[in-house]
Formats: C-alpha cells, sequence, structure tokens
C-alpha cells in the first residue's frame, strides 16, 4: 500500500475512538485514561493523548499510535492493522499495478534470497557450522 495512504488512514483514525471500542476511558484534563489492556491493575495507567493520537501505559510501558495498538490488542501484522483501519475509516483500497519489468526484479530477487536462506541454512547445520 503506497505511503499516502497509509498516512490517510492514520489521520481518519482517531486513537481515542479506537481504543473506546476496547477500553473502557474516562477524561481527566486533556488526556484519557483507562485500565491497560496489555497487562492487569486495578488502578488506570493507561492513558490516550488525543492531540498527539497516541496512547502510553506507565505501568508496562507500552505506547504507541493507532496501528500499534491495534497490532499489539488484536495480535495480527502491520499490513493487517493498515487494512483493518482502512476499512473501519471507509476508505477505498488502492492497489498499484506493477510493471512487467518490476515484477520479473521482484521474482528475480525472491529465487535468490531463497537461495541464500537455504545455503546459510545448511551451511549452519553442517558439521562444519
Amino acid at each position: 500500500m503506497p505511503q499516502h495512504k497509509i498516512d490517510e488512514v492514520r489521520e481518519a483514525t482517531d486513537i481515542v475512538d479506537l481504543v473506546s471500542d476496547y477500553v473502557t476511558l474516562k477524561k481527566k484534563g486533556q488526556n484519557f485514561f483507562g485500565l491497560c489492556p496489555f497487562h492487569n491493575e486495578k488502578t488506570p495507567s493507561f492513558s490516550v493523548h488525543p492531540e498527539k493520537q497516541i496512547f502510553r501505559c506507565f505501568g508496562c510501558g507500552a505506547g504507541g499510535n493507532a496501528f500499534v495498538f491495534l497490532m499489539r490488542h488484536e495480535g495480527v501484522g502491520f499490513p493487517e492493522a493498515v487494512k483493518f483501519l482502512t476499512q473501519r475509516a471507509g476508505i477505498r483500497l488502492e492497489f498499484e499495478e506493477r510493471d512487467e519489468a518490476a515484477q520479473q526484479e521482484n521474482e528475480t530477487l525472491y529465487y535468490v534470497n531463497e537461495f541464500a536462506a537455504r545455503y546459510f541454512n545448511d551451511s549452519l547445520l553442517s558439521s562444519k557450522g
């Protein structure tokens, strides 16, 4: 996905709304606080900063933006988090058309990488290690 689309998704996602789907938040001053979803606690130490669009837990140290929250909470990778937030924001996904030369180069690089991985794996497992 092109970087400008990722930026569009980031800008369209309000972290307070996203986190509120998973955590009960209460406003205190400029920030919102709740119980951290990443560790057990009795006193809210999980903070969401709407102006900066980030979260931070002062108990376990977890922190980041909306993508990081979703990746950590749902146990998914970055592409899955982007796709989820894209759909949530109602943004249309665009797939880049690759020309034939670029596609051929990617395939060549894939095979070279696969060959190198096998070579180093075999070398590590050999008696000479």
